[in-house]
């Protein structure tokens, strides 16, 4: 990667494309990997540069204004008919089900060392919530600009299950597929409703049983098929997994909102360390970006 100013990546020419980490496959507009998920090499798709901010000016900005100016800079594309107001929209309906005005309120516990972001106020109380929310939204318009419909589809042991389970409910350019393990202990009771009490028509829970190996076995089938390009492009396969891009974009925010509560205006440019307990590194991806 290299790392390129605003004007590079957003309001000026070349716009950012998406590359895969293997580079078997062409570089991509934010649609196009937006919508293909996971590239068909087998890596994942990062831009081809990252954009440098002013981070002092975003101090003060509340989360979804701060989530509106990072993710235009990934995002915004005239030819995608993505531009920066349709960024804004989509970010305000995405965060509207979240009971916490802050979104994600960073909260002091023992002393002043250590700090904790809270990212449970959302729909379903889960960390995936609104990076969940705002990749389906992102992918409805996506949708509908294209005249397109898709199968999206997620594995997970309960967490980003439930979380697309409610972002994708009754919308209407998309089934929603979501594979989790059904042998003791692979989700909790709890996870599982979450999962599998919408009586929308479009979202369809997938409990898979005999995994000797959990997660491993269900997504070495869900990788296979999603690998497979004429099968993936008759059933407009999407996956939503953290591998696709606009879920690990829409992480980055937590970092900076995080920071600004954090660091003192004084203190500006002073290392943090941030502790990320779960996720299959998509929120450690958007951290490092």
């Amino acid at each position: 990667m290299k790392f390129a100013s605003p004007s590079d990546a957003n309001h000026g020419a070349p716009v950012m494309r998406f590359v895969s980490t293997r580079g078997g496959v062409p570089p991509a507009t934010f649609v196009d990997a937006l919508l293909t998920g996971a590239p068909l090499d087998g890596g994942s798709f990062v831009p081809h540069a990252i954009p440098k901010v002013a981070i002092k000016p975003l101090r003060e900005l509340a989360f979804e204004p701060l989530a509106t100016e990072l993710l235009s800079l990934f995002i915004v594309d005239a030819d995608d008919g993505f531009d920066r107001e349709c960024v804004r929209e989509v970010v305000r309906e995405a965060l509207q089900s979240h009971a916490h005005a802050d979104i994600a309120p960073v909260v002091r516990v023992r002393g002043k060392s250590t700090h904790v972001c809270e990212l449970f106020h959302g729909a379903t109380l889960s960390a995936e919530d609104a990076s969940m929310q705002i990749t389906m939204r992102l992918i409805e318009r996506a949708l509908v600009k294209r005249g397109r419909r898709a199968n999206v589809v997620c594995s997970t042991t309960g967490e980003a299950g439930g979380a697309l389970a409610s972002a994708s409910s009754g919308l209407k350019t998309m089934d929603a597929w979501i594979v989790y393990p059904g042998d003791e202990g692979g989700v909790s009771e709890a996870q599982e409703r979450e999962m599998t009490c919408h009586v929308e028509d479009n979202v369809h829970p997938v409990k898979v049983s005999a995994c000797p190996d959990g997660m491993s076995d269900i997504d070495a089938v869900v990788g296979a098929f999603m690998r497979d390009e004429e099968f993936r492009m008759e059933h407009g396969l999407v996956c939503v997994n953290s591998c696709n891009v606009a879920r690990v974009l829409s992480y980055i925010p937590v970092f900076f909102y995080a920071y600004s509560r954090v660091v003192s205006k004084e203190e500006y440019g002073r290392e943090v360390v941030f502790s990320v307990p779960s996720s299959a590194f998509g929120y450690e991806f958007a951290g490092h970006i």
